[in-house]
């Protein structure tokens, strides 16, 4: 069973990210070990800036969700995949591939959410539960917006890859 520390960044124009209305800007995946979560491969990331949204999620969409692929092709490690998994779904929607529903992501995929780890490792609060708090990642994502808009996009490909 393949396990990939997986992720997406939105670029949100609101108070807080919603996947309904946020810009796709990078799917980033790397195939990784289970037991030790040493990279097994290297880290590809798709870039909304070198081609577009669609262009994007289609690829994804092809390389992990086609209908003739089993489930347990791709296992996704990563924080918070609630954004991510909804982020999937308006995306499929929005560009006619085939639907994907929440009940196929949440109930017939595996996946590791590490936002309960993280919850759990900061003493029960959800209130301040960051990665960045209790690994080596160096900031949060709260600057992508500002580097979407400024077209800084090495910044938004240095914080991807450092994640």
């Amino acid at each position: 069973m393949p396990a990939y520390y997986f992720a997406m960044e939105g670029y949100h124009t609101g108070e807080k990210p919603d996947p309904a209305v946020d810009k796709l800007i990078t799917i980033q995946y790397q195939k990784i070990d289970l037991t030790t979560g040493e990279p097994l491969g290297e880290l590809t990331i798709l870039k909304e800036w070198e081609s577009s949204e669609q262009a994007i999620i289609t690829t994804f969409y092809n390389q992990f969700f086609r209908p003739d692929m089993p489930v347990t092709h791709f296992i996704p490690v990563g924080m918070s995949l609630d954004y991510e998994y909804e982020m999937i779904v308006t995306k499929c929607k929005k560009y006619n591939l085939p639907a994907i529903t929440t009940h196929q992501l949440y109930f017939q995929r595996p996946r590791f959410d590490l936002r309960s780890i993280v919850v759990l490792l900061n003493d029960g609060r959800f209130s301040g539960a960051r990665l960045d708090l209790f690994s080596s990642k160096k900031y949060d994502g709260s600057h992508m917006r500002k580097w979407y808009e400024n077209k800084e996009f090495k910044k938004i490909e240095h914080f991807v890859r450092e994640e």
